[in-house]
């Protein structure tokens, strides 16, 4: 499995988590109380956890792209390399 395929399953899983953050935004609807207050709760954790699975899968199907990397220096006077 190459870095790219696996950025693509943390994007398929990322897909579950939205349709599941979907799905808890209607049924909040309905709710009240400490009910409503726990079930936005675990909508928010979702929220984090589609951004940084949508985060890693970036960074993993680009990770080989050289315009995509970090520039170094050596030291102060020295030009950068990548």
């Amino acid at each position: 499995m190459t870095l790219y395929e696996l950025g693509e399953d943390y994007l398929r899983q990322n897909d579950i988590i939205v349709d599941k953050i979907h799905y808890l935004n209607k049924e909040l609807k309905t709710k009240t109380g400490n009910d409503y207050i726990v079930l936005k709760g675990n909508i928010l954790i979702l929220y984090q956890m589609s951004r940084e699975l949508r985060d890693t899968a970036y960074t993993l199907m680009h990770y080989y792209d050289r315009c995509d990397r970090r520039l170094y220096r050596k030291h102060k006077n020295a030009e950068y390399y990548g």
